[in-house]
């Protein structure tokens, strides 16, 4: 059982010291917010036909309901339940959700379900969200931004990852595996790949990514693992038109685009947003099989599902980073410090690859990005998205 008294009161305190801009749009009373944290996590540990119960549900304003595209309208509203989740949630896409409005702190009514992104048009992403990600576990978020996860060990007050994603990307970049031309592109695909990783991570079983040089193949230890793939080149153009700033040059090249054409910048920057989501999502999927995936730096997404366990020249010292300021030194550490077999494997894996790198989700949250220092020499730094953890008894 959670003490969903002290879950309610700790969100909406977060809520309350969060910056006007990322407030949420509808912030829901102490009494309505507790009943949902209480219903998704039932749910959470309950299944419907043999599959677990993911449930999403989202604090909606009325207005949303009418005057929205993307949104499946319920007439007859449904009392927030445990039943009611059961019974709906299987309705929702992977990145929809129940519509829960709030009439009054005792009448919390589901009257719509969110449709999947880029369907949608006109909903704000800054409504508040409860989620279940794995029996007996709850996140809640606000927006795409986790502020808040639950679990047997206690709460997890989680943000804080800007200062971290930025030590993964010196880290991915540093290791030398991307191209540098144009200019900041090794930056830019780092960037990119970590994108993948979260989206792993929001998967909630974990995966891996095990990158390889720009222009390598699979070869050696792994030859013949996993599922051998191929994508072309087009796949990655959403993000090419950010790495190349095409959106943000219409202005510049067309002189006469004023006041009455910036819609045509926004939706056409809006729609790259939506491709390069729908890009991570596609990929990241693939590390539901299990096994890691393995791409190079071009980027050239080469395999899924690669489960290797044996390396002609597995990690004899692992370091852990300890310095942003200075990422390639740290503490010998053993390698479970990290994690289990899924970690061990892709350590071993920059080791026998050297250069190379990988990033790794893990099921309980948060990645952690592994570089090659050379054969045998293999340092981690974990992209926690924890900033503390206060342990909450049971009720």
């Amino acid at each position: 059982m959670i003490d969903s008294t002290v879950i309610a009161q700790k969100v909406l305190s977060i809520v309350d010291q969060a910056h006007t801009l990322c407030q949420p749009r509808i912030v829901p009373s102490e009494g309505a917010l507790r009943r949902v944290l209480e219903d998704v996590f039932w749910s959470s540990v309950d299944q419907y036909e043999g599959n677990q119960i993911r449930a999403r549900v989202f604090f909606a304003p009325r207005a949303a309901l009418t005057g929205s595209g993307g949104i499946i309208r319920l007439p007859t509203p449904h009392p927030i339940s445990r039943d009611t989740i059961r019974r709906l949630s299987p309705a929702h896409s992977a990145d929809g959700g129940l519509l829960v409005v709030e009439d009054a702190p005792d009448r919390v009514d589901v009257e719509g379900i969110l449709g999947s992104f880029p369907s949608v048009v006109g909903v704000s992403p800054l409504w508040l969200c409860v989620e279940s990600r794995r029996p007996g576990h709850v996140r809640v978020s606000i927006g795409f931004e986790q502020i808040l996860e639950v679990g047997p060990r206690g709460i997890k007050q989680l943000g804080g990852t800007s200062f971290d994603r930025t030590v993964a990307e010196v880290f991915l970049k540093s290791a030398r595996l991307f191209p540098t031309k144009p200019a900041a592109l090794d930056w830019k695909i780092a960037s990119a790949l970590l994108d993948i990783g979260f989206a792993i991570e929001q998967h909630g079983t974990g995966g891996a990514l095990w990158i390889l040089p720009a222009g390598s193949s699979i070869g050696g230890d792994l030859e013949g693992l996993g599922e051998r793939i191929e994508m072309r080149a087009e796949w990655w153009e959403p993000y090419r038109e950010m790495w190349e700033m095409r959106t943000s040059g219409i202005r510049l090249l067309n002189p006469g685009c004023d006041q009455n054409h910036e819609f045509l910048q926004q939706a056409a920057q809006e729609w790259d947003l939506l491709r390069r989501h729908a890009l991570t999502k596609s990929i990241s999927s693939l590390a539901k099989v299990d096994g890691a995936i393995v791409i190079n730096g071009s980027p050239d997404v080469l395999a899924f599902g690669v489960i290797c366990n044996k390396f002609h020249e597995p990690a004899t010292q692992v370091l852990r980073s300890t310095n942003p300021s200075r990422p390639y030194s740290g503490d010998v550490v053993h390698a479970s410090e990290f994690g289990g077999s899924r970690h061990r494997s892709a350590i071993d894996f920059c080791s026998s690859f050297f250069p190379a790198a990988a990033v790794v989700a893990s099921h309980d949250g948060g990645l952690t990005v592994f570089v090659s220092l050379e054969k045998g020499r293999v340092i981690g730094s974990q992209v926690s998205l924890m900033s503390f953890v206060t342990e909450v008894k049971g009720e």
